[in-house]
């Protein structure tokens, strides 16, 4: 019923007397065609532009009503105590799990435009340093504020605003893309009068920068800093059940808040691909593991076969020396022990011709008598 009067728009126009001028020979029929429907399509076309608009404000505002401040984030997940109730190590750890990273996923899956993510991502960055900081107990909130006082931003907000942060990284693209063209320039192209037919346009370029601009804030957004990861961040896993389930809830009403069904269809099927990608890189890790534990297997095997062959020979070389070792020692037993029957058989055989017998002393007595 809105658009009725845009559709009998044409058709009256249709049935006055314009209508002849189909058969003037001064203008196309397709020209006039198009010139009468292209107000119906038009109107459409705007009208469905605007109901995006909305649908997109609307899916934005129940968002930022679950994460995009302090309170907000209250509400979805309790407020804190008045001391804290999480370490400095825990709260780290959940800073990093409420960064607006699944914003990002949106982004790569090319389902929503920088422009769109950009704010809602700063929004969701300071509301879950603040309320990350309000659940750290009383002594990290003293190094908190202690950090603050150094940096010169005590009392001051923890984070820049808006417009600020928009200046700083504009600033640094800017500085970007002219130290690029510096870099890139080319002697002859120096001169002014070279004029550049392929070179975008105002417009266009104001257009990239600011895409750049947005996409640069959605980047920094789910970024830390990773001296305090180093400082804090360990490889205790005690919590990460529970930092898992808020993942998982935080990327689930990111797709239901933010995207239509078509675009939760789309997600859907990005996701089962990028599994399937993950499991085929995964096989074919396995494969490159399996194979180098063969490869590894088979070295060690034959490193393993290489000490025994060293060892029996070391073994066999003792045991040759033992042998030898053993044969002579036995000879030079063998030769004592003649030697010394050799010795005694002497001594016996000179104590028998030194001591004289008493029948032949007997008989030289006679003798001398």
């Amino acid at each position: 019923m809105k658009i009725l009067p845009n559709v009998l728009l044409p058709l009256t126009i249709l049935t006055t007397a314009e209508v002849s001028s189909f058969d003037s020979p001064s203008l196309p029929k397709r020209i006039i065609l198009r010139s009468l429907v292209a107000p119906l399509f038009g109107s459409r076309r705007e009208q469905k532009t605007q109901e995006e608009k909305i649908e997109y404000e609307r899916r934005r505002n129940l968002w930022l009503d679950r994460y995009g401040s302090v309170g907000a984030l209250q509400k979805t997940f309790g407020e804190a105590p008045i001391f804290g109730d999480l370490t400095p190590e825990q709260t780290r750890k959940f800073y990093h799990t409420l960064l607006p990273r699944s914003l990002l996923g949106l982004y790569e899956m090319g389902l929503m435009k920088p422009e769109e993510l950009a704010p809602l991502a700063y929004n969701a960055r300071i509301a879950a340093k603040e309320y990350a900081r309000s659940r750290c107990i009383w002594t990290g909130r003293l190094m908190t504020a202690a950090f603050d006082l150094y940096r010169g931003r005590l009392g001051k907000p923890s984070s820049m605003s808006w417009e600020e942060l928009y200046k700083k990284y504009e600033a640094q693209i800017v500085e970007e893309v002219c130290s690029d063209e510096w870099t890139n320039q080319l002697p002859s192209s120096c001169s002014a009068d070279d004029d550049d037919d392929d070179s975008k346009t105002d417009d266009e370029e104001a257009d990239d920068l600011t895409m750049r601009i947005y996409l640069r804030i959605l980047e920094r957004s789910c970024s830390t800093n990773q001296a305090f990861d180093a400082l804090f961040l360990t490889d205790d896993d005690d919590d990460d059940d529970y930092l898992s389930d808020i993942a998982s809830k935080l990327e689930r009403d990111v797709r239901f808040l933010l995207l239509s069904s078509n675009n939760q269809e789309k997600a859907e099927e990005f996701e089962k691909e990028l599994q399937k990608a993950e499991e085929k890189e995964s096989k074919k890790k396995r494969k490159l593991e399996k194979k180098g534990l063969k490869k590894k297997r088979k070295e060690r095997q034959r490193k393993i076969r290489q000490e025994q062959q060293k060892t029996k020979k070391e073994v066999e070389e003792v045991i040759e020396n033992i042998k030898e070792t053993g044969i002579a020692s036995i000879q030079h037993d063998q030769d004592n022990k003649a030697h010394k029957k050799w010795r005694i058989l002497r001594i016996l055989a000179g104590t028998r011709r030194r001591v004289p017998n008493t029948e032949q002393v007997e008989n030289q007595a006679k003798n001398n008598r």
